[in-house]
């Protein structure tokens, strides 16, 4: 196996791993990724696999609400990508998600006005390919979690505005990349995520249709790669159940609630249980039981609470501080490798040296 195989061989491992929500603390996948990362930073040109680095290490602890942690490596990253003059498309997306994720949206759409000017030149960044290919990726599911937000919170001018961005992007990528299945699955996904919160925010229930049906047919296309279907499938499970409450098919709203609480017992974000909950409250709300739904609701919001008290901002501190320890013993410890492999060169030529002279 060569050195850049090996390099992406690692890097494809640990997005099947994320997709399944395989869960790592940061010591663990740092003592896992140490020979990676040795490799990376010993070579040259090395630049792009630094970024896959803290790439991974920041969405590891996104997936796991580790926010201090998650702001650290997207800094380090950041840095990275400022430094080799890469467009910051994964460092925005990072950031994006995490304040999707917590329901933040107007953090959201507040990134997307500060880097305005730099989004709207992606799509030219695509047709003249510029963009390295995980940046590429991103840059649909980046452009998805704007516009999402967006509808979210009923701006449908910023929504339109994203969203003819992206379909800006698909149109290009289409030039680009015609044959290449990885991408176009990428970018089908989501494009169909951006038009479903569209739909959703116009109480559009055909359109919401069409938009799982679609999701349904990426998860069993045989072009689509097996991290991508763990989301999709897990998406079209969650939208299924929030449509059926929605138009009051209670039986099978119950039913795809109760296959996503299975789901979600696999996954590391507590916001998932209050999910799960509220989809509950929901459900018994719809079938006229309402001090149960109430109860459950209740429930629901001390799962929210709880896991909002166990992030916030002390403690996304004391977690900045401590990955950035840790980052910096890794650091010291390379330094102090190479430092003694100077020596020891040093020392074997001044030997060598002597030997000619004796000689």
């Amino acid at each position: 196996m060569t050195e850049k195989q090996y390099l992406d061989t690692v890097q494809e491992s640990m997005m099947l791993f994320q997709s399944n929500n395989v869960s790592f603390t940061n010591k663990e996948l740092l003592r896992l990724l140490a020979d990676y990362r040795e490799v990376i930073w010993n070579g040259r040109d090395h630049e792009r696999f630094k970024q896959a680095y803290y790439a991974i290490l920041s969405n590891q602890a996104r997936l796991e609400s580790r926010n201090g942690e998650m702001f650290y490596y997207t800094e380090k990253l950041s840095e990275l990508e400022e430094r080799t003059h890469t467009p910051p498309i994964t460092s925005i997306y990072y950031i994006a998600t995490h304040y999707y994720a917590d329901l933040a949206y107007e953090k959201v759409l507040t990134l997307y006005t500060k880097n305005q000017k730099f989004i709207a030149t992606i799509p030219d960044l695509v047709l003249k390919g510029q963009l390295e290919r995980r940046e590429l990726m991103r840059s649909s599911d980046m452009l998805s979690c704007l516009g999402s937000a967006a509808y979210k919170l009923k701006d449908s001018l910023r929504g339109r505005e994203i969203a003819q961005i992206l379909s800006e992007v698909s149109d290009n990528i289409h030039k680009v990349y015609p044959t290449d299945k990885e991408i176009l699955a990428r970018l089908q996904y989501s494009i169909i995520m951006n038009n479903h919160e569209k739909n959703l925010s116009l109480n559009n229930y055909s359109g919401i249709w069409k938009n799982i049906r679609q999701l349904d047919s990426l998860l069993y296309d045989p072009n689509t790669p097996e991290y991508l279907k763990n989301y999709v499938g897990f998406m079209a499970t969650d939208k299924k159940a929030l449509l059926f409450l929605e138009t009051k098919k209670n039986d099978s709203a119950g039913y795809y609630i109760d296959m996503l609480g299975k789901m979600y017992e696999d996954k590391m974000d507590p916001m998932n249980a209050y999910m799960v909950k509220k989809y509950q409250a929901r459900l018994l709300y719809n079938k006229g039981y309402f001090k149960e739904s109430e109860d459950t609701l209740v429930k629901a919001l001390e799962l929210l609470e709880a896991r909002n008290r166990n992030s916030g901002a002390e403690i996304d501190e004391i977690m900045y501080a401590l990955t950035k320890v840790e980052e910096q013993q890794l650091l010291l410890a390379h330094s102090a490798k190479k430092t003694k492999e100077i020596r020891t060169s040093i020392h074997c030529s001044w030997v060598w040296s002597l030997s000619i002279i004796r000689w």
